[in-house]
């Protein structure tokens, strides 16, 4: 799986997206967002997004599973990273970010 780190922003679950068993889940902007940015329309792809796969509800659960998201987190074969829309010139600081990782 690919686990996805995103901005929270606005908590509102305001967006409706259908899952695999024709059931459908309610999530925040910035997640749909984010989901929609890594869509593949040819290939399906597992993702592990907190929003989807933690109870946020359920105070209990969402305190287990925050505390072993590390775990989560190191064992996807990777990690995903929206930031959510530009804004005040972050474009700037991801660009300065890609060409440090070239070096």
């Amino acid at each position: 799986y690919e686990a996805l780190s995103y901005e929270w922003g606005d908590p509102q679950k305001e967006c409706i997206i259908l899952l695999t068993n024709e059931s459908h889940i309610s999530i925040t902007r910035s997640l749909y967002n984010a989901l929609r940015d890594l869509r593949d329309q040819k290939l399906p792809r597992l993702l592990w997004a907190d929003g989807i796969c933690i109870h946020q509800d359920d105070i209990e659960e969402r305190q287990k599973q925050v505390s072993i998201m590390g775990v989560i987190y190191s064992k996807a074969y990777r990690v995903l990273t929206c930031t959510g829309p530009e804004r005040d010139s972050s474009t700037i600081a991801i660009d300065f970010a890609y060409e440090l990782l070239r070096k």
